[in-house]
């Protein structure tokens, strides 16, 4: 427990650090392999211009090379954890989940709209939501001729806004965060109203048991945190990057039988 409390400590500790890393409702995008495109619109979801951060190069005689640049990104515990199935981050995603067709941008855009339509969401959400379900990507980005993997961040110009950058805005994550928590805690008791009816009532018609059996097997429980003594939302998902950008090993796991973690 010596071990886990002085963890506990060291995050207190570095607080303001953590301010925009909410573990698992965010990560991190870097320029090591690609570009990262900026799609920059206004705050009613109108189209203004694109950027690029440019892949990350090493300096030569002739140019001093691109630096390697880190942004963050909200995601939810099941898009950090994708490899390949469909899985969309919640905002900011690639091209292939953003540019309007197949299902892929289908369930991108459903999740951004309930995200933007809750009143967590802060005015660059809602305006990223108007202008992603325009379906304009594919033509706005047309000239860049980008891969499916290419990351996608947005930039709002809202007047009498200084800051525009989206990912560098501590309210564009507290919003998700307190979003993502009401979620999944509203599914905590979905899950349990499912389980006592089950129990309670033998006597279901067949579909109405089928799908109460169906969200009985919800990953989202609250539990007994030994470290605060609070009952908290578990993870049944554990991130990556915990070393590096690159690195896949995790920093608890119950399964390592090679001493990987």
């Amino acid at each position: 427990m010596g071990f886990w409390q002085h963890l506990a400590e060291s995050y207190d500790k570095n607080a303001d650090a953590l301010q925009k890393d909410y573990p698992l409702s965010t990560t991190s995008i870097s320029n090591n392999s690609d570009i990262i495109v900026i799609i920059v619109i206004d705050g009613n979801g109108d189209f203004i211009r694109c950027d690029k951060i440019d892949k990350k190069s090493n300096s030569t005689r002739k140019n001093s090379g691109n630096p390697l640049v880190n942004v963050k990104i909200p995601v939810t515990e099941e898009s950090l954890g994708r490899s390949s199935g469909v899985s969309p981050h919640p905002v900011f995603d690639q091209y292939g989940y953003l540019k309007g067709e197949g299902k892929k941008y289908d369930d991108y855009i459903e999740k951004l709209k309930r995200f933007a339509e809750s009143g967590f969401a802060t005015e660059q959400v809602r305006a990223i939501y108007k202008y992603v379900a325009k379906r304009t990507v594919a033509s706005d980005m047309s000239e860049m001729q980008l891969e499916d993997k290419t990351n996608i961040v947005f930039q709002v110009e809202i007047l009498g806004s200084p800051r525009t950058k989206t990912w560098e805005e501590i309210a564009f994550f507290d919003a998700w965060h307190q979003y993502y928590v009401a979620e999944k805690l509203k599914l905590v008791e979905r899950k349990k109203w499912a389980e006592e009816k089950l129990a309670s009532e033998k006597k279901l018609p067949a579909n109405e048991k089928k799908k109460l059996k169906e969200e009985t097997k919800l990953n989202n429980r609250v539990s007994l945190d030994y470290i605060t003594g609070e009952q908290q939302l578990i993870a049944t998902s554990h991130p990556k990057k915990i070393s590096n950008a690159s690195g896949n090993s995790k920093l608890v796991s119950d399964n390592d039988k090679s001493n990987y973690t």
